[in-house]
Protein backbone atom coordinates (compact mmCIF):
# COMPACT_ATOMS: atom_id res chain seq x y z
CA UNK A 1 0.00 0.00 0.00
CA UNK A 2 3.00 2.46 0.77
CA UNK A 3 4.78 1.75 -2.44
CA UNK A 4 1.67 2.35 -4.29
CA UNK A 5 0.47 5.89 -2.58
CA UNK A 6 4.19 6.62 -3.50
CA UNK A 7 3.72 5.45 -6.96
CA UNK A 8 1.00 7.78 -7.33
CA UNK A 9 2.53 10.94 -5.59
CA UNK A 10 5.53 10.03 -7.94
CA UNK A 11 3.27 10.24 -10.84
CA UNK A 12 0.97 13.58 -10.03
CA UNK A 13 4.41 15.53 -9.09
CA UNK A 14 5.64 14.52 -12.85
CA UNK A 15 1.90 15.72 -14.64
CA UNK A 16 2.65 18.77 -12.54
CA UNK A 17 6.15 19.26 -13.91
CA UNK A 18 4.88 18.29 -17.14
CA UNK A 19 2.00 21.29 -17.09
CA UNK A 20 4.00 23.44 -15.57
CA UNK A 21 6.10 22.95 -18.76
CA UNK A 22 4.01 23.22 -20.96
CA UNK A 23 2.63 26.68 -20.40
CA UNK A 24 5.47 27.88 -20.22
CA UNK A 25 6.31 26.68 -23.79
CA UNK A 26 2.98 27.61 -24.71
CA UNK A 27 3.90 31.54 -24.58
CA UNK A 28 7.47 31.38 -25.94
CA UNK A 29 6.06 28.92 -28.32
CA UNK A 30 2.67 31.68 -29.14
CA UNK A 31 6.27 34.24 -29.45
CA UNK A 32 8.99 32.19 -31.52
CA UNK A 33 10.32 34.00 -34.57
CA UNK A 34 8.17 36.89 -33.96
CA UNK A 35 10.08 40.56 -33.52
CA UNK A 36 8.70 40.86 -30.11
CA UNK A 37 10.31 37.83 -29.00
CA UNK A 38 13.20 39.19 -26.72
CA UNK A 39 11.01 42.10 -25.54
CA UNK A 40 8.38 40.85 -23.37
CA UNK A 41 8.54 40.34 -20.07
CA UNK A 42 6.58 36.99 -18.92
CA UNK A 43 6.26 38.07 -15.35
CA UNK A 44 4.57 41.46 -16.73
CA UNK A 45 2.21 39.66 -18.89
CA UNK A 46 0.92 36.78 -17.09
CA UNK A 47 0.40 39.54 -14.28
CA UNK A 48 -1.48 42.43 -16.12
CA UNK A 49 -2.51 40.04 -19.13
CA UNK A 50 -3.36 36.86 -17.12
CA UNK A 51 -6.57 36.64 -19.66
CA UNK A 52 -4.27 35.61 -22.51
CA UNK A 53 -2.41 33.18 -20.28
CA UNK A 54 -5.60 31.77 -19.46
CA UNK A 55 -5.82 28.10 -20.67
CA UNK A 56 -2.04 27.29 -21.70
CA UNK A 57 -2.38 31.02 -23.96
CA UNK A 58 -5.13 29.73 -25.92
CA UNK A 59 -6.13 33.34 -26.10
CA UNK A 60 -3.01 35.52 -27.48
CA UNK A 61 -2.44 36.24 -30.42
CA UNK A 62 0.43 38.41 -30.60
CA UNK A 63 -0.91 40.40 -33.81
CA UNK A 64 -4.71 39.85 -33.26
CA UNK A 65 -6.41 43.23 -32.15
CA UNK A 66 -6.94 44.08 -28.35
CA UNK A 67 -10.30 44.64 -27.37
CA UNK A 68 -11.00 48.20 -25.26
CA UNK A 69 -12.40 46.32 -22.18
CA UNK A 70 -9.17 44.16 -22.31
CA UNK A 71 -6.92 46.89 -22.35
CA UNK A 72 -9.48 49.00 -19.92
CA UNK A 73 -8.65 46.21 -17.51
CA UNK A 74 -4.65 45.43 -17.88
CA UNK A 75 -4.04 49.39 -17.43
CA UNK A 76 -6.56 49.03 -14.06
CA UNK A 77 -4.22 46.40 -13.00
CA UNK A 78 -1.07 48.36 -13.64
CA UNK A 79 -2.30 51.95 -12.00
CA UNK A 80 -3.61 50.30 -9.08
CA UNK A 81 0.30 49.70 -7.89
CA UNK A 82 1.39 52.95 -8.23
CA UNK A 83 -2.36 55.42 -8.13
CA UNK A 84 -6.38 55.09 -7.18
CA UNK A 85 -7.81 57.06 -9.68
CA UNK A 86 -8.71 55.06 -12.47
CA UNK A 87 -11.87 56.56 -13.11
CA UNK A 88 -10.12 59.88 -14.08
CA UNK A 89 -8.02 58.09 -16.79
CA UNK A 90 -10.76 55.82 -18.27
CA UNK A 91 -13.50 58.06 -17.94
CA UNK A 92 -17.01 57.00 -18.96
CA UNK A 93 -15.46 55.38 -22.23
CA UNK A 94 -16.44 52.17 -20.70
CA UNK A 95 -19.79 51.20 -21.93
CA UNK A 96 -20.60 48.08 -23.09
CA UNK A 97 -20.52 49.10 -26.57
CA UNK A 98 -17.49 50.71 -27.21
CA UNK A 99 -15.65 47.95 -24.49
CA UNK A 100 -16.21 45.32 -27.45
CA UNK A 101 -14.13 47.59 -30.04
CA UNK A 102 -10.86 46.92 -30.62
CA UNK A 103 -9.10 50.54 -29.15
CA UNK A 104 -6.76 52.62 -31.52
CA UNK A 105 -3.01 54.01 -31.17
CA UNK A 106 -4.46 57.78 -30.45
CA UNK A 107 -6.69 56.22 -27.78
CA UNK A 108 -3.48 54.23 -26.06
CA UNK A 109 -1.50 56.84 -26.96
CA UNK A 110 -4.15 59.32 -24.79
CA UNK A 111 -4.58 56.94 -21.98
CA UNK A 112 -0.64 56.10 -21.42
CA UNK A 113 0.07 60.12 -21.19
CA UNK A 114 -3.37 60.71 -18.69
CA UNK A 115 -1.60 57.54 -16.53
CA UNK A 116 1.51 59.30 -16.50
CA UNK A 117 0.37 62.54 -15.48
CA UNK A 118 -1.91 61.51 -13.13
CA UNK A 119 0.27 58.70 -10.87
CA UNK A 120 2.97 61.29 -11.49
CA UNK A 121 2.40 64.62 -11.91
CA UNK A 122 2.22 66.94 -15.24
CA UNK A 123 4.68 67.56 -17.13
CA UNK A 124 5.11 70.93 -18.84
CA UNK A 125 6.76 70.16 -22.78
CA UNK A 126 7.47 73.59 -24.89
CA UNK A 127 8.92 71.20 -27.70
CA UNK A 128 6.26 69.45 -29.20
CA UNK A 129 7.18 69.49 -32.92
CA UNK A 130 5.85 66.71 -34.84
CA UNK A 131 7.88 64.27 -36.24
CA UNK A 132 5.06 61.92 -37.82
CA UNK A 133 3.33 62.65 -41.54
CA UNK A 134 -0.08 61.88 -40.68
CA UNK A 135 -1.63 63.50 -37.53
CA UNK A 136 -2.70 66.93 -39.62
CA UNK A 137 -6.60 65.04 -39.91
CA UNK A 138 -7.16 63.73 -36.22
CA UNK A 139 -8.89 65.71 -33.29
CA UNK A 140 -6.32 68.33 -31.54
CA UNK A 141 -6.51 66.49 -28.17
CA UNK A 142 -4.44 63.08 -29.63
CA UNK A 143 -2.29 64.84 -31.85
CA UNK A 144 -1.45 66.44 -28.86
CA UNK A 145 -1.18 63.41 -26.34
CA UNK A 146 0.43 61.70 -29.26
CA UNK A 147 3.32 64.17 -29.60
CA UNK A 148 3.61 64.33 -25.88
CA UNK A 149 3.84 60.56 -25.19
CA UNK A 150 6.53 60.84 -28.18
CA UNK A 151 8.69 63.15 -26.14
CA UNK A 152 8.23 61.11 -23.02
CA UNK A 153 9.14 58.06 -24.74
CA UNK A 154 6.14 56.65 -23.85
CA UNK A 155 5.50 55.51 -27.62
CA UNK A 156 6.90 55.54 -31.11
CA UNK A 157 6.20 55.85 -35.05
CA UNK A 158 7.14 53.72 -37.77
CA UNK A 159 10.60 53.87 -39.91
CA UNK A 160 8.63 55.62 -42.52
CA UNK A 161 7.68 58.73 -40.31
CA UNK A 162 4.00 58.03 -39.88
CA UNK A 163 1.99 57.30 -36.96
CA UNK A 164 -0.73 55.32 -38.16
CA UNK A 165 -3.17 57.22 -35.18
CA UNK A 166 -6.15 55.13 -35.91
CA UNK A 167 -4.66 51.68 -36.45
CA UNK A 168 -5.99 49.08 -33.92
CA UNK A 169 -2.92 47.76 -31.46
CA UNK A 170 -2.44 44.52 -31.42
CA UNK A 171 -2.09 42.22 -28.22
CA UNK A 172 1.74 42.59 -28.41
CA UNK A 173 1.95 46.06 -28.88
CA UNK A 174 -0.48 46.91 -25.97
CA UNK A 175 1.73 44.53 -23.81
CA UNK A 176 5.20 46.24 -25.15
CA UNK A 177 3.23 49.93 -24.33
CA UNK A 178 2.04 48.92 -20.97
CA UNK A 179 6.11 47.53 -20.16
CA UNK A 180 7.11 50.80 -21.43
CA UNK A 181 4.63 52.78 -19.03
CA UNK A 182 5.57 50.48 -15.97
CA UNK A 183 9.22 51.56 -16.52
CA UNK A 184 8.00 55.14 -16.18
CA UNK A 185 5.89 54.89 -13.36
CA UNK A 186 8.70 52.92 -11.48
CA UNK A 187 11.13 55.54 -11.73
CA UNK A 188 12.11 57.50 -8.79
CA UNK A 189 8.56 56.57 -6.98
CA UNK A 190 9.31 57.70 -4.26
CA UNK A 191 8.88 60.85 -5.97
CA UNK A 192 6.35 63.84 -5.54
CA UNK A 193 4.86 65.64 -8.29
CA UNK A 194 5.02 69.22 -8.59
CA UNK A 195 4.19 72.63 -9.95
CA UNK A 196 6.13 75.93 -10.20
CA UNK A 197 3.78 78.55 -9.99
CA UNK A 198 6.11 81.29 -9.11
CA UNK A 199 9.65 82.26 -9.43
CA UNK A 200 11.09 85.76 -8.85
CA UNK A 201 13.84 87.86 -7.36
CA UNK A 202 13.77 90.70 -4.98
CA UNK A 203 15.96 92.62 -2.88
CA UNK A 204 14.27 93.39 0.14
CA UNK A 205 15.23 90.88 3.11
CA UNK A 206 13.56 87.87 4.21
CA UNK A 207 13.77 86.33 7.38
CA UNK A 208 12.88 83.14 6.53
CA UNK A 209 13.87 79.97 4.60
CA UNK A 210 10.72 78.64 3.75
CA UNK A 211 6.46 79.33 4.26
CA UNK A 212 3.69 76.59 3.54
CA UNK A 213 0.50 77.38 3.19
CA UNK A 214 -2.83 74.97 3.23
CA UNK A 215 -4.91 75.99 0.15
CA UNK A 216 -8.21 73.82 -0.59
CA UNK A 217 -7.15 70.62 -2.52
CA UNK A 218 -3.29 72.20 -3.07
CA UNK A 219 -0.18 72.98 -0.21
CA UNK A 220 1.42 76.46 -1.60
CA UNK A 221 5.02 76.16 -0.17
CA UNK A 222 7.34 78.96 -1.02
CA UNK A 223 11.46 78.90 -1.05
CA UNK A 224 13.43 81.54 0.48
CA UNK A 225 17.15 81.52 -1.03
CA UNK A 226 19.24 84.22 -0.53
CA UNK A 227 21.65 85.06 -3.22
CA UNK A 228 25.03 86.88 -3.70
CA UNK A 229 23.55 88.62 -6.56
CA UNK A 230 21.06 88.36 -9.19
CA UNK A 231 23.36 86.04 -11.28
CA UNK A 232 22.41 83.35 -9.76
CA UNK A 233 19.00 81.23 -10.47
CA UNK A 234 16.98 78.73 -8.44
CA UNK A 235 15.27 75.64 -9.16
CA UNK A 236 13.53 72.92 -7.15
CA UNK A 237 15.10 69.68 -8.06
CA UNK A 238 12.87 66.87 -6.45
CA UNK A 239 10.94 66.54 -3.74
CA UNK A 240 10.87 63.04 -1.54
CA UNK A 241 8.97 62.20 1.74
CA UNK A 242 11.76 61.33 4.45
CA UNK A 243 11.72 57.89 6.46
CA UNK A 244 10.85 60.55 9.59
CA UNK A 245 7.77 61.12 7.39
CA UNK A 246 8.97 65.06 6.38
CA UNK A 247 8.69 66.18 2.64
CA UNK A 248 12.55 66.92 1.76
CA UNK A 249 12.43 69.57 -1.20
CA UNK A 250 15.98 69.86 -2.87
CA UNK A 251 16.93 72.51 -4.32
CA UNK A 252 19.61 73.28 -7.26
CA UNK A 253 21.50 77.00 -7.70
CA UNK A 254 22.79 77.81 -10.84
CA UNK A 255 25.12 80.89 -11.27
CA UNK A 256 25.25 83.26 -14.61
CA UNK A 257 29.03 84.69 -15.59
CA UNK A 258 26.50 87.95 -16.30
CA UNK A 259 27.07 89.21 -13.09
CA UNK A 260 30.80 87.56 -11.91
CA UNK A 261 32.54 91.46 -12.16
CA UNK A 262 29.75 93.09 -10.34
CA UNK A 263 29.53 94.22 -6.68
CA UNK A 264 27.70 92.06 -4.23
CA UNK A 265 24.16 93.07 -4.37
CA UNK A 266 22.15 90.82 -1.91
CA UNK A 267 19.16 89.51 -3.59
CA UNK A 268 16.39 86.54 -2.70
CA UNK A 269 14.94 83.97 -5.05
CA UNK A 270 11.49 83.85 -4.16
CA UNK A 271 10.18 80.09 -5.46
CA UNK A 272 6.92 78.83 -5.20
CA UNK A 273 5.37 75.37 -6.01
CA UNK A 274 2.13 73.65 -5.77
CA UNK A 275 1.24 70.34 -4.72
CA UNK A 276 -1.64 68.19 -5.00
CA UNK A 277 -2.58 67.15 -1.42
CA UNK A 278 -3.43 63.67 -3.07
CA UNK A 279 0.39 62.82 -3.36
CA UNK A 280 0.48 63.98 0.75
CA UNK A 281 0.48 61.25 3.23
CA UNK A 282 -0.71 62.87 6.23
CA UNK A 283 -1.69 66.24 6.84
CA UNK A 284 1.45 67.45 8.77
CA UNK A 285 2.70 69.27 5.87
CA UNK A 286 5.69 69.63 7.25
CA UNK A 287 9.04 70.20 4.41
CA UNK A 288 12.83 71.09 4.90
CA UNK A 289 14.62 72.52 2.02
CA UNK A 290 17.90 70.63 1.30
CA UNK A 291 20.77 72.36 -0.96
CA UNK A 292 20.97 75.73 -1.93
CA UNK A 293 24.51 78.25 -1.57
CA UNK A 294 24.90 77.11 2.31
CA UNK A 295 24.53 73.30 1.48
CA UNK A 296 22.07 73.50 4.48
CA UNK A 297 18.74 71.69 5.86
CA UNK A 298 16.26 73.54 7.14
CA UNK A 299 14.35 71.77 9.52
CA UNK A 300 11.71 74.30 10.39
CA UNK A 301 9.06 73.10 8.49
CA UNK A 302 6.98 76.16 9.12
CA UNK A 303 3.45 76.14 8.38
CA UNK A 304 0.98 79.09 7.81
CA UNK A 305 -2.25 78.95 7.66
Amino acid sequence: MYKKNKFVIFSISILLIFNSTISLASLEDALKGHWAEELVDKKFFNEYFSYLSEADYKNFSPNMAISRKNFYHSLSSLIKRYNNKNEEIIGNANDEKSENENITRKEVASLLVKSLEICKGNKEIYDLTNPFTDLDNIEKEYKIDILKGYKLGLIKGYSNKTFKPNNEVSQIEAVLLLQRLEGELSMDKSNIPFKVIDNKKVYTQINRKISVKNNDDKIIVTIYEKLPNPGYNVAVEKIIRSKEGKYDIYIEVESSNKYEMNLQVITFNVLTIEIDKKYIADDSYSFNVIGGLNNQNNKDGLVDM
